[in-house]
């Protein structure tokens, strides 16, 4: 008798989950990729300025032009996988506004916002 495993071809490893919208073939606008590298540099802001002593203004900032991006990206072609991304862009923005300081209300108002494009 022949083991199933050797009967049976492994399955390749379908990679980590951000190759879904690749192999997929779902539509990524490039404002997408651009907002998920704001937050990036948002997040090193708030800890140069932190370290520095400062009130992260810029931090606060960078964090609301990657939800702006994140809006723009929504209003294009990106279909429900998108749409998921930029919901969890939205929630991050929400949690790094409120490390710099914001009260949570004023948070989701200012994501609100950026997201709307204002």
């Amino acid at each position: 008798m022949i083991p199933l495993s050797a009967a049976v071809p492994p399955r390749p490893d379908p990679g980590p989950p951000r190759w879904h919208a690749l192999r997929d073939a779902v539509p990524v606008p490039p404002d997408l990729p651009a907002a998920i590298e704001e937050y990036g540099a948002a997040v090193r802001l708030l800890h140069r300025e932190f370290l520095a002593g400062k009130q992260p203004v810029q931090a606060r900032h960078r964090v609301l032009s990657a939800v702006r991006l994140a809006g723009e990206a929504c209003r294009q072609e990106i279909r429900f996988s998108g749409t998921i991304v930029v919901s969890q862009l939205r929630t991050v923005a929400n949690e790094l506004l409120r490390a710099t300081g914001v009260r949570r209300d004023e948070a989701r108002h200012l994501v609100r916002r950026a997201a709307a494009g204002h």
